[in-house]
């Protein structure tokens, strides 16, 4: 496997004595989203429906896109047939979802933040920590 699509063994280690409490409100629902491209549809737009749901009823939702998840948060899409991705991702920030893109995942797949539609958290590996410690449930995609 070559190098550029392998991580550092310790990209993703937390200094212990770095964490500090959550300076937000603890609760709700995190999502995270591996896959992200129109050859996972079924996963994609799961996850970005569940999260207008969650925020639907009032509760809390935080999307963190790692991996080919970040490439739902691309601008420009315009599939021919289904509704955007990116389009879907937009309702779930204007309906005060927050949504995290690693920046790791970027990197790697040579993605710029300007690439990416608005209003998008970029954060590190580590952040995932700090996202299991204030939210009560978390679901993978």
């Amino acid at each position: 496997m070559s190098d550029e699509y392998c991580e550092p063994e310790d990209s993703c280690t937390v200094d212990p004595a770095s964490i500090v409490e959550p300076d937000i409100e603890k609760g709700g629902v995190l999502l995270i989203a591996f896959k992200g491209s129109y050859l996972t549809w079924d996963h994609s737009d799961s996850v970005v429906e569940l999260s207008k749901a969650i925020l639907a009823v009032g509760k809390p939702v935080t999307l963190f896109l790692k991996d080919d998840g970040i490439l739902m948060a691309k601008k420009g899409q315009n599939p021919s047939d289904i509704d955007s991705l990116g389009d879907k991702l937009k309702d779930t920030v204007e309906f005060k979802g927050r949504v995290l893109v690693c920046k790791d995942s970027m990197k790697r797949r040579g993605i710029k933040p300007e690439d990416l539609i608005d209003n998008l958290e970029l954060v590190d590996p580590s952040q995932i920590y700090r996202e299991f410690m204030i939210h009560d449930t978390v679901l993978t995609f």
